[in-house]
């Protein structure tokens, strides 16, 4: 592994050389020692190093602090401060830059090390979060269906582009507006407001069914639309907003804007945890991390038990935020690589499980395979069918984790019928109840340790039914779940004869 390097902005000749002796012993690479605010910038732009120590005092015009300022936003570098007793002026203007950290002068190595350390880590961190943003940006903004986010009073905090071409309203204009006034969804019952009426059926849990309307956009246009709405909640499961979907009617399947909806709000809300428990997760790893460093430094002082204890602090904590930054799955839907070629199921089976053979193994989870036909083929131009098993597969996976069985196994198996093929994704025992079962289907009631189980179904279940499939879900004969997905096949040549004799 590469030892991080380290940019060094110190006019001091004799506190250069210390730090750059102090990095070499602590494992980082010193890549350059600059003097002023200008030399720092090029460096920064060469070089691209991991971390910049920054002495706020530094010659010229340009300053530490506006120096540091113009690293962080020009090249996205973590910035750690090397000060001595600032003023209050220059330490605000220093605060207003984001540092990583401060080191005071006079300072040692055994202050350098920690304070790097955990500036890197937080900075890896906070750049996992920020792809997790722009991957549920980016899946927003290439949905082809209306997407509206809203307060819980209704009020519009986003809308993706698809919906600015379905109003001709743009976003700055529609801010802070009622969607459901603007979507001339706003009617009246009992002297209570369409929106008020939504929130008091998403409180029972109430599925908000699909809704045809006719929707009037900014040039007085009518267009036909299937309206579906779901909440958004926080992870005590409070209703913080709502998503509406507006699909133009087009000649897709019915009942599609309640799932697209469903899955969006799942998505939003999903992000607002990773978002909501990431910091305090961080503080963790950054403290289990600077204790590590200094037993490192510090041999045989700290007993071997209280190590191991913070090793696993640390491990685990590291598999948590894995699980944060994956949880916002709708970037799915956008992610999906387009194939022109029919999909084998038995291929695509093994496929799949390939790219979970490691993640499965670790859980100690034992996969099997029965595939009665090898020329069964659907028809995927999307690629789709892959995501619908590995979302499946992970769904069975996390139930295993959850009730931790005595044996763990996943069997998936396929075969053709007359014109389908149909695939039983099905796990070993999982003391789960019927009413378990409806939960998982169910978006409105799932509690918190569900979010991940529900958003993986709601994705399998959404591209099943883009595939003219379609899934049930069951407890089987072992006591587990089966997923059975059951999709239009494609016909070989010879059935196609058989079908269709001439003569």
């Amino acid at each position: 592994m590469a030892q991080p390097k380290v940019l060094i902005v110190e006019d001091e000749h004799i506190v250069s050389i210390f730090i750059q002796s102090s990095l070499e012993k602590l494992g980082y690479e010193p890549c350059r020692v600059v003097t002023s605010g200008p030399e720092a910038l090029e460096a920064a732009a060469q070089l691209q190093p991991d971390l910049a120590l920054m002495d706020i005092r530094i010659r010229g015009d340009m300053d530490g602090v506006e120096t540091a300022e113009r690293i962080r936003r020009e090249f996205d570098i973590p910035v750690v401060y090397l000060t001595a007793l600032e003023d209050a002026g220059t330490m605000q203007r220093a605060k207003l830059t984001s540092p990583y950290g401060y080191i005071v002068k006079p300072f040692g190595e055994k202050d350098l090390g920690p304070a790097i350390e955990i500036a890197l880590m937080r900075h890896r961190l906070e750049r996992k979060l920020k792809e997790s943003e722009r991957r549920l940006s980016g899946a927003f903004f290439s949905l082809r269906d209306g997407v509206f986010v809203t307060d819980v009073r209704g009020l519009i905090a986003y809308m993706n582009p698809a919906a600015e071409a379905l109003l001709g309203w743009s976003q700055a204009e529609s801010l802070g507006q009622n969607a459901f006034s603007l979507l001339n969804l706003e009617d009246h019952e009992a002297g209570r407001s369409r929106c008020e009426l939504v929130l008091a059926d998403m409180q029972i849990g109430t599925l908000i069914a699909s809704q045809q309307h006719w929707l009037a956009d900014r040039s007085g246009q009518r267009k036909a639309v299937e309206v579906g709405i779901a909440p958004i909640r926080d992870e005590r499961g409070v209703i913080i907003g709502m998503v509406i979907t507006c699909c133009l009617i087009d000649g897709r399947p019915a009942q599609m804007a309640p799932q697209v909806a469903q899955l969006v709000s799942l998505g939003v809300m999903a992000s607002g945890i990773s978002a909501e428990l990431t910091p305090p997760l961080h503080a963790i790893l950054v403290s289990a991390s600077s204790v590590l460093f200094w037993h490192r430094r510090n041999q045989g002082v700290l007993p071997e038990t209280f190590v191991r204890r913070i090793q696993d602090i640390s491990e685990n904590a590291r598999r948590i935020d894995g699980i944060l930054q994956s949880l916002p799955i709708i970037n799915n839907i956008s992610s999906v690589t387009p194939s022109a070629d029919p999909a084998a199921v038995g291929n695509t089976v093994r496929g799949a499980l390939i790219l979970l053979e490691r993640q499965l193994r670790m859980q100690g989870i034992r996969t099997e395979i029965d595939i009665q036909e090898e020329n069964v083929r659907v028809q995927d131009p999307k690629g789709r069918l892959e995501h619908v098993l590995l979302n499946l597969i992970s769904c069975l996976a996390a139930l295993l984790a959850t009730h931790n069985p005595p044996e763990k196994w996943i069997r998936i198996s396929a075969r053709a019928g007359d014109r389908h093929a149909q695939m039983d994704i099905q796990s070993g025992s999982i003391p789960v109840s019927d009413a378990d079962l409806r939960r998982l289907q169910d978006a409105f009631a799932v509690p918190p340790e569900w979010y991940d189980i529900n958003l993986r179904f709601s994705v399998a279940k959404l591209f099943t039914e883009e595939l003219n499939g379609q899934m049930e879900v069951m407890k089987n004969p072992t006591g587990g779940v089966t997923f059975a997905v059951r999709l239009p096949r494609l016909m070989t040549s010879g059935e196609i004869s058989n079908a269709n004799p001439i003569g």
